[in-house]
C-alpha cells in the first residue's frame, strides 16, 4: 500500500529506497527498465547496515551516473504487510552527472 508522508517512519523496518531526482530547470529524471518495459523511480534494495542516503546515492551512481545533492525530501512510503517492510521514496536535486558503467542491472537507456 502507497502511503503519502512527510517523514521517515520509525516503526516499520526500511528495506528499500528510491528516488525522483530533478534538474534544475524542473524537469524530472526516471529509468527504463528493460524486462518490464516501463519507466520508473531509481532505486533499489538496502544493504545490511546501509543507511537511507548510502544506499540512495549508490543505487543512483549504479542506474543512472547521477550524484545527488544532500537534501532529500521524503513523499511516499511502500509498504509490503507479507515482508512487513517498506520503500521509502524522495524528491532529489542533481548535483553532477558521471560516467554510468554499461550492462547495468535491469536499467538501459
Amino acid at each position: 500500500m502507497l502511503t503519502f508522508i512527510s517523514e521517515i517512519p520509525t516503526d516499520k523496518n526500511i528495506s528499500g529506497v528510491h528516488c525522483i531526482p530533478i534538474l534544475d530547470d524542473g524537469n524530472l529524471i526516471l529509468t527504463w527498465d528493460k524486462d518490464e518495459k516501463v519507466l520508473t523511480t531509481i532505486g533499489g534494495r538496502l544493504n545490511k547496515d546501509e543507511s537511507l542516503h548510502d544506499g540512495l546515492n549508490r543505487e543512483v551512481m549504479e542506474e543512472a551516473g547521477i550524484v545527488l545533492q544532500d537534501e532529500r525530501i521524503p513523499f511516499a512510503c511502500w509498504y509490503w504487510k507479507e515482508f512487513d517492510s517498506c520503500r521509502i521514496y524522495f524528491l532529489t536535486k542533481v548535483k553532477s552527472f558521471v560516467e554510468c558503467q554499461k550492462d547495468l542491472k535491469k536499467r538501459g537507456t
